[in-house]
C-alpha cells in the first residue's frame, strides 16, 4: 500500500514516519520547524513558555524517544512550503503539518485524506486543544480525532477518537500519550488495509472551546505551570 504522509519533524512526528514505514510503502512530506539539535521551546521569549515547552520536550522525550528516519522517501520543506500536487498514493495523511489550502488542498480532499487532530472534536477545536482541555479540568477530553481533510479547520466528519489510558500521572506525558494512540490507530488501519471507517458529522453544538494560537498567552501559560506546581493538575 501507497501513503502519502504530511508532518513535521519533531520526535513525534519522526516515530510516526518511522512506524508507517514499517506497515506501507511511505512518502512524507516533512515541515521543518526548528533544528532537532535545539528543540522548539528555545523560540520562545518569555520565561513561562520557555519553561512550559522545555515540560513538553521532556514529556515528548520520555514518550517518543530521538530516532533518525529511515525506510522512508522523504521531502523536506520549510514550513508551509508545501508541494503544489503529490504522486498517487492509496491514502494520504495530515498529522502535524501546517495548515493545507487551495489546490493541494483540493488533491488532498478528493483523495479522501485524513487529518489527525490534537483534541478531542467537536468539543475541542482549534489550537493546542489538549492544553486547554486540561487547562479546563476536562482530561476525558484529551485524545486525538482523526477526521476528513476539509478546507475548515477541524471541523470534518470524524472516522475516529483516540484516548491515553488514564490516570493523569504526568500531564504533558498525559498528552504526549494521546498523541501515541492516535499513531497506534493510523497504524493499524494502514497495516490493516481496512476500507475507511463509516464517518460521522460533528455537532458544534457540543463545542467547549475554539481556540487561536494567540490565546495561549504567557499569562495563561505561567498560570498553569504555577497551578501544576501546587498539584491542581496531579
Amino acid at each position: 500500500m501507497k501513503v502519502t504522509l504530511f508532518t513535521s519533524n519533531q520526535p513525534r512526528h519522526v516515530a510516526l514516519i518511522n512506524r508507517l514505514a514499517e506497515v506501507c510503502d511511505l512518502t512524507a512530506y516533512v515541515e521543518t520547524t526548528t533544528g532537532a539539535s535545539t528543540g522548539y521551546h528555545i523560540s520562545y521569549d518569555s520565561n513561562e513558555k520557555c519553561e512550559y515547552f522545555g515540560w513538553v520536550g521532556q514529556a515528548e522525550a520520555a514518550v517518543f524517544p530521538r530516532e533518525f528516519i529511515s525506510g522512508a522517501k522523504v521531502e523536506a520543506r520549510k514550513m508551509g512550503d508545501l508541494p503544489s500536487r503529490v504522486p498517487q498514493a492509496d491514502r494520504f495523511i495530515v498529522s502535524g503539518a501546517s495548515w493545507i489550502k487551495g489546490l493541494l488542498c483540493d488533491q488532498l480532499i478528493e483523495g479522501k485524506a485524513v487529518n489527525v487532530h490534537a483534541g478531542i472534536a467537536p468539543q475541542y477545536r482549534g489550537s493546542s486543544c489538549n492544553f486547554w482541555a486540561l487547562y479546563d479540568g476536562n482530561p476525558e477530553f484529551v485524545g486525538a480525532t482523526t477526521h476528513m481533510l476539509t478546507k475548515g479547520l477541524d471541523n470534518g466528519d470524524i472516522c475516529w477518537l483516540s484516548r491515553p489510558d488514564m490516570p493523569i500521572d504526568n500531564p504533558f506525558e498525559f498528552t504526549m500519550r494521546a498523541v501515541k494512540a492516535a499513531h497506534d490507530d493510523l497504524v493499524d488501519w494502514v497495516s490493516t488495509g481496512a476500507a475507511p471507517q463509516r464517518t460521522y458529522k460533528q455537532d458544534l453544538a457540543d463545542e467547549i472551546r475554539y481556540t487561536k494560537a494567540v490565546d495561549f498567552t504567557d499569562e495563561i501559560c505561567g498560570e498553569y505551570v504555577r497551578l501544576l506546581k501546587e498539584g491542581v493538575y496531579s
